[in-house]
């Protein structure tokens, strides 16, 4: 079986759209982290593409409520791991009164 021009165009146009919508998809993922995803004691940081606990590699001290955490991916499947992104989470301890 031979593949017409028009296939080829085809397959082509279908190959840049699904670029494009992957492009898209990634930008959207690392907006929605950008300012930090919620660390939660119970349930750790969970990162929004693949809903995955992320393991802590560092962690800050207490400044007032707040104390942050950087994270990496623990999905070796996941793209951000393959690309070596990292998350921040942030926590904040409510029963502190400043």
């Amino acid at each position: 079986m031979s593949l017409v021009a028009g296939d080829i165009l085809r397959v082509r146009d279908w190959k840049k759209t699904t670029k494009h919508k992957t492009t898209f998809w990634l930008m959207k993922r690392q907006e929605e982290t950008e300012g930090g995803v919620t660390y939660s004691p119970r349930h750790g940081a969970l990162y929004p593409a693949c809903s995955e606990r992320a393991k802590i590699y560092s962690t800050k001290s207490w400044e007032g409520s707040v104390r942050i955490r950087y994270h990496r991916y623990c999905n070796l499947l996941c793209l951000f791991n393959r690309i070596g992104k990292t998350i921040k989470s942030v926590e904040e301890d409510i029963t502190v009164n400043e």
